[in-house]
């Protein structure tokens, strides 16, 4: 159906250009239509061809033509970008950086990487790309070898990673993302293939692309922006001019514009449900992700605002600030009397400290890596500080640090990426999410690692989590909220068959759980109404723009 329509709306959308070019000239002519797509897309080099994600692998489409073509052996494909000269396009798949002819022949893997962050493809037959969400760029031939690091994390303005590459027009230099908790610091950045320097261009966070005739692109609080651009002397020459209201992901090539209307959204709420999906109160406070934690009272949220840590009274409806030299994802001790976080420290390395919860103390340090780090559980037994690491453009490992300030060391590795890691409360098991069948799904191994397994999810899963007497756990399935009954008898683990309890369509899959498994605490917000809206496409779209 959705092919269908795609070749209706061209055989409009071609009525309706000859009618305007036979109006006017053609260098003046704006013309839009819609490409159904749901997924990631990119224009080719030349504007006339575009590759997008459809039900689940690759297809290229002319924009002169309602032929359409898949791209064989690209299932679950994610961030194509195109060969310079339109004859490959890169993308991530199954844990990997591949290429794919558009005119026949087997993808082509070049590396293995554990995240999907963009890439991009130079004159010279690199690839510029970020593995992971903890990494900064890598750059690696697109015949293949090693990857090598292009860019590195600025620790002075605390950066996280680096994604969305894109190349300037002469194909040496390029732009970059560096977030940062510190909003000051994030910034779209000019880099170069042959040397480290760099320079801050834009102060937002979002990708941003170099468009001819001589504009940057990029998104601004929902509205796509251009803003004039000397791409010899890598400087902006006049203000920004918005292109589109409420615009998403985006392209644009020889004069052609591709981008993705955004839904309207409403902001996520803290709501508890019962086991039944049934709400039973609600938290007055505003989150984001998984940057908060539930206090083991229930009484308190550690929360990750701005930059730093706050500490938010459920009961009072009062909050306070309890870190001033920035921090995120915050962890309760099991006593609820301190709060771990981490931040990056010197050299790229991570650091994590904690903290007295009623501020009256200084940090102390719990642990150092070099690893990239998500920090998930402190242990009920109060002695390890549980979290997903990596490194460059290694898997995620589920790794162990000891409080008391011992060697942090790994849990749970493989070829494959494994984190969300939650060591269950009697300190014997520990329950994480794996990808070695090709999808997330829930494990159960011995904590300290014994060499047994258990596979506990059966259709996928994610954010596993112990019920406080660990005689069940829960996990998240799609839209589902699911329970499997744990059995321990003589030293021996059981798990029974997993069930749903209730579907929460509307919430993040990242939840707070009551000790008693009785309810949870889920970010929940407004239905989101129908599929994705198809991409609009706008050919000869600068000259629609307003100076």
């Amino acid at each position: 159906m959705a092919w269908i329509a795609a070749a209706l709306f061209a055989v409009i959308a071609a009525v309706a250009l000859i009618v305007a070019l036979r109006q006017r000239p053609p260098e003046q002519s704006v013309f839009q239509f819609q490409v159904p797509s749901d997924g990631d897309f990119a224009l080719s080099p030349d504007g006339k061809r575009i590759v997008v994600t459809s039900s689940g692998h690759l297809v290229v489409r002319s924009l002169d033509s309602l032929e359409v073509e898949g791209l064989p052996g690209t299932e679950g494909a994610a961030r194509p970008f195109w060969s310079p000269d339109g004859r490959s396009v890169g993308f991530f798949a199954d844990l990997k950086l591949k290429t794919v002819g558009v005119n026949g022949g087997a993808p082509v893997t070049l590396c293995d990487v554990s995240g999907s962050q963009g890439g991009v493809w130079s004159r010279d037959g690199a690839i510029v790309f970020t593995p992971n969400w903890f990494s900064s760029l890598m750059r690696i031939a697109a015949s293949g070898g090693t990857p090598v690091p292009l860019t590195s994390l600025d620790p002075a303005r605390r950066e996280q990673w680096h994604h969305d590459p894109a190349l300037l027009p002469d194909g040496k230099h390029f732009l970059f993302v560096a977030p940062s908790p510190e909003p000051a610091q994030s910034g779209v950045f000019i880099g170069s293939l042959d040397s480290p320097r760099r320079t801050r261009l834009l102060p937002d966070d979002g990708k941003a692309i170099y468009a001819e005739p001589g504009f940057i692109l990029f998104n601004r609080r929902g509205t796509l922006m251009a803003q004039p651009f000397d791409a010899a002397r890598l400087r902006f020459t006049a203000d920004a001019i918005p292109v589109a209201q409420s615009a998403g992901n985006f392209s644009a090539s020889g004069g052609v514009l591709a981008y993705r209307p955004n839904r309207p959204a409403e902001p996520h709420r803290l709501e508890w449900l019962d086991r039944e999906g049934n709400p039973v109160g609600e938290v007055r406070l505003a989150v984001n992700g998984q940057d908060w934690h539930l206090s083991p009272d229930g009484r308190s949220l550690a929360v990750g605002r701005d930059g730093d840590i706050w500490v938010y009274d459920i009961v009072r409806g009062s909050n306070s600030r309890l870190t001033f030299g920035g921090g995120g994802q915050p962890r309760w001790s099991p006593d609820g009397r301190e709060i771990a976080f981490n931040h990056r420290g010197d050299k790229g390395r991570t650091v994590v400290h904690r903290m007295a919860t009623n501020g009256g103390g200084k940090q102390e340090l719990a642990a150092e890596l070099d690893h990239g780090v998500n920090l998930w559980q402190w242990t009920d037994d109060g002695k390890y500080l549980i979290m997903t690491a990596t490194e460059s453009a290694k898997p995620y490992e589920v790794w162990a640090a000891p409080v008391s300030g011992g060697k942090p060391f790994a849990v749970v590795t493989g070829p494959f990426n494994n984190h969300q890691g939650y060591v269950s409360p009697d300190g014997k098991w520990i329950a994480y999410v794996g990808e070695e069948t090709g999808k997330t799904e829930i494990y159960v191994q011995d904590f300290p690692p014994a060499g047994r397994k258990w596979q506990i999810s059966t259709a996928g899963g994610e954010h596993p989590k112990w019920r406080g007497d660990g005689r069940e756990l829960f996990y998240r399935e799609g839209v589902k909220m699911m329970s499997v009954e744990i059995r321990v008898k003589g030293g021996e683990f059981d798990a029974g068959i997993p069930k749903a309890l209730f579907e929460a369509p509307n919430a993040l899959n990242y939840y707070e759980l009551a000790r008693d498994g009785q309810k949870f605490l889920m970010s929940v917000g407004s239905a989101q109404a129908g599929p994705l809206p198809p991409l609009t496409v706008v050919v000869n779209w600068a000259a629609g723009v307003k100076r």
